[in-house]
């Protein structure tokens, strides 16, 4: 608190860098020049050249040095941070009592028209009006027990116009979380990253947000946040039928899907993670998304099926008699991955995996997706275990670079159709 330092804060989407003039830890007496302390400043508190209060959180050393010149010693200091809060200072620990984020797209995705437009013919005058109404739905909400929380779906409008030249009006959609006590930041980053994920499967191209602001009790007085995100990709779609599933197709109450997908994200946190890594990325070479997507597959398997072929207690035993046939003249790396292997060796095949998630598919959607007879192909299964294992018996029916590009058309559509069974969404839909 008293020490006052000037300097530049910069931000962009994958860096928060704050250049200090002088360092905020003043030298020693006694210590040498040369200091590789890790330091952590839980909070930084500064005013713009505006004036306006602007808040570090979490903010690292980067960077520290001594430059001697003319005007004497300094001792300047770099630090970075993952948020930046602007608006107003926050104090260590903070809990917040609201968070709210815009995202591009969602106005549309939401299938809610807030735009109209109308002809009126004057009988005095013959002449003609344009009527632009702006408005309509103003606000949804739906209760999520899992965090004891309201989520908000709501409308704001931006608009400039003159008496004779122009009017152009800018409609957007927000999602704020109003949780029953208030919470913490990174709680809030925890949500929002749920709710994201949630309608990044259902529109089928990134929902990342392109600006934040979390209530601190103060009436009117919001706090916008910086954050990096290093992988924030926007909503390019611009018509509605662009969805992949947009919100007046799903035939399921929102508040109904949302319920579903908090309580089962605890369990599917790591699968969803990777599967909408994959989904997002465009540039991705053919034979790691095609690996990517069924490894996807195996994960999203795996955290909601047993996945064996007995029961676990019944296989002890089985276990036991194959480890004690393991021949005594083998080397012990050689025994080690026999036992490795008989480890694991009740685990179900992918195979197997991949025809238990197909089971809940109608005929028509197992057509679409997998095409031909509505059977999970096996090149695919002879493909990816090809690349895990270089089995060379594999090779012929390996896909060649036209196969895997359908593939992985087909398995990106297989995998978000299982999630979009997380939200309830029936496949008629």
């Amino acid at each position: 608190p008293i020490r006052k330092i000037a300097g530049i804060l910069r931000y962009t989407a994958a860096r928060i860098e704050l250049q200090l003039h002088e360092s905020l830890t003043p030298l020693r007496q006694g210590k040498t020049i040369i200091d590789n302390r890790v330091i952590t400043y839980p909070v930084v508190h500064g005013t713009t050249r505006d004036g306006e209060a602007v808040t570090l959180l979490t903010a690292h050393r980067a960077g520290w040095s001594f430059k001697f010149g003319s005007g004497g010693l300094r001792n300047p200091e770099k630090l970075i941070s993952s948020f930046l809060l602007i608006g107003a200072h926050i104090p260590k620990d903070f809990l917040f009592h609201k968070m709210s984020f815009r995202v591009p797209g969602l106005q549309i995705w939401l299938s809610w028209p807030n735009i109209a437009y109308a002809v009126e013919r004057q009988e005095t005058t013959g002449s003609t009006i344009n009527l632009y109404r702006v408005g309509g739905t103003s606000k949804e909400t739906s209760r999520v027990l899992s965090i004891n929380s309201n989520l908000d779906w709501y409308f704001s409008y931006e608009s400039t116009s003159d008496q004779y030249t122009s009017i152009a009006v800018k409609v957007s959609a927000w999602t704020a979380v109003h949780p029953d006590s208030p919470q913490s930041l990174l709680w809030y980053f925890e949500q929002l990253d749920k709710i994201t994920t949630m309608l990044t499967f259902l529109a089928g191209s990134p929902m990342s947000p392109d600006c934040i602001k979390v209530s601190i009790g103060e009436k009117h007085q919001d706090v916008s946040v910086m954050v990096t995100l290093r992988d924030m990709k926007l909503c390019p779609y611009n018509g509605l039928y662009e969805f992949f599933m947009p919100r007046n197709e799903m035939k399921v109450d929102i508040t109904d899907a949302i319920n579903r997908w908090f309580e089962a994200y605890p369990k599917l946190l790591m699968p969803i993670q990777l599967a909408n890594s994959v989904l997002a990325s465009d540039k991705l070479w053919l034979h790691v998304e095609f690996l990517s997507l069924m490894q996807a597959l195996e994960g999203y398997h795996r955290a909601l099926f047993d996945g064996n072929y007995m029961e676990e207690g019944n296989y002890e035993s089985v276990k036991k008699t194959l480890v004690d046939a393991i021949p005594v003249c083998l080397g012990s790396d050689h025994k080690d991955s026999l036992r490795s292997r008989i480890r694991y060796g009740n685990q179900i095949s992918l195979r197997r995996r991949l025809v238990e998630l197909a089971d809940g598919f109608s005929g028509k959607i197992r057509q679409a997706v997998f095409g031909g007879d509505g059977e999970i192909p096996r090149s695919w299964i002879d493909t990816r275990n090809y690349y895990t294992h270089w089995d060379e018996e594999l090779s012929a029916n390996v896909l060649d670079t036209q196969g895997m590009y359908n593939a992985n058309v087909r398995l990106r559509h297989f995998l978000r159709i299982l999630y979009l069974k997380i939200l309830g969404i029936p496949t008629d839909a």
